[in-house]
């Protein structure tokens, strides 16, 4: 069962919390920020490859009923009601090829020290397996680099992020979100 906590996120159950529509990531050696949500980086235990659930578009149960309702309406002797039948048992077949057609959701899953999980939906198989590798990179890596990681629907991408701050006379602000 999944709840909606608002801001396209969706806890999947009490440990897994999946985010349809991500904000940039910002990683750096301190920390993994999203949204509102911040994590120390020291208590990421991992990133990882994961297959999120896909809900249906027409509920199961629906489908049934239509397929059923729509054959014992084909065997009646009213034209009228097995002409309805006919229409019934298609809208029947349509939704479960509709289900069937369906995407598979996939992500990017951050493994927390408290055994949460964070999942950053996308359709981008190969963009998220180029974004753990870099992030396996970093990890490994003694830099103090940003990373940020763009992901939405249908891309996942990693690139630099700068942070320097800027001062010139009033004027003062971050960068954080540039792409190399």
């Amino acid at each position: 069962m999944s709840i909606s906590t608002g801001n396209n996120v969706q806890r999947q159950n009490d440990k897994v919390l999946v985010i349809d529509k991500p904000e940039p990531i910002l990683v750096t050696k301190k920390v993994v920020k999203f949204g509102s949500y911040v994590y120390q980086f020291r208590n990421v235990t991992g990133f990882g490859f994961a297959n999120v659930k896909t809900p249906y578009k027409v509920h199961p149960l629906v489908i049934l009923i239509l397929l059923i309702l729509g054959a014992i309406l084909v065997n009646q002797s009213d034209q009228t009601l097995q002409q309805s039948g006919i229409a019934i048992s298609v809208l029947g077949c349509g939704g479960v090829i509709d289900n069937l057609m369906q995407p598979k959701r996939i992500g990017l899953e951050l493994y927390v020290n408290s055994g949460d999980n964070v999942i950053f939906v996308t359709a981008d198989k190969s963009g998220v397996r180029d974004v753990i590798s870099q992030l396996c990179e970093f990890m490994e890596s003694d830099t103090e680099d940003i990373k940020v990681i763009n992901i939405n629907q249908t891309h996942a991408t990693i690139g630099v992020g700068y942070a320097e701050q800027l001062q010139s006379g009033q004027i003062g602000g971050q960068i954080d979100n540039r792409q190399q």
